[in-house]
């Protein structure tokens, strides 16, 4: 059987994404693939800061913020919990490399995928 190759779960909108996008003011466009880790830590704690050493940046403490560094991003959740979000690529290295921290590490990536909105406008459209 040939390899039909993996469908994103927004390739179906791509089209409605391109037509609808104002170049500069407003462009909507999915980013599928993405790893997506949920990590969960206690905030100052050493499991914490071993994550933090191997992320290569720290794990953001206030509601509403996130670390982009290069090739990730992490994003606040809760107090004790963050998601990770790096290239498809990373899954499989970076699960690994974070539970050996003893954080608790759930791959989510099946799960979800990633809408980019860019733009001048970009915070207008979204509020």
């Amino acid at each position: 059987m040939a390899d039909r190759g993996r469908i994103s779960t927004l390739a179906h909108f791509a089209e409605r994404f391109a037509a609808s996008s104002v170049p500069g003011v407003a462009a909507l466009a999915e980013a599928p693939f993405a790893t997506q880790l949920t990590l969960r830590a206690r905030p100052g704690s050493p499991v914490a800061a071993a994550v933090a050493e191997r992320l290569g940046g720290p794990l953001p403490t206030e509601p509403n913020t996130a670390w982009c560094g290069p090739g990730l991003d992490v994003l606040w959740l809760g107090p004790d919990e963050w998601l990770v979000v790096a290239p498809e690529h990373a899954a499989v290295d970076l699960e690994l490399a974070l539970a050996r921290t003893g954080a608790t590490v759930v791959d989510v990536s099946a799960q979800r995928t990633i809408v980019d909105l860019t733009g001048a406008a970009a915070a207008e459209v979204l509020a």
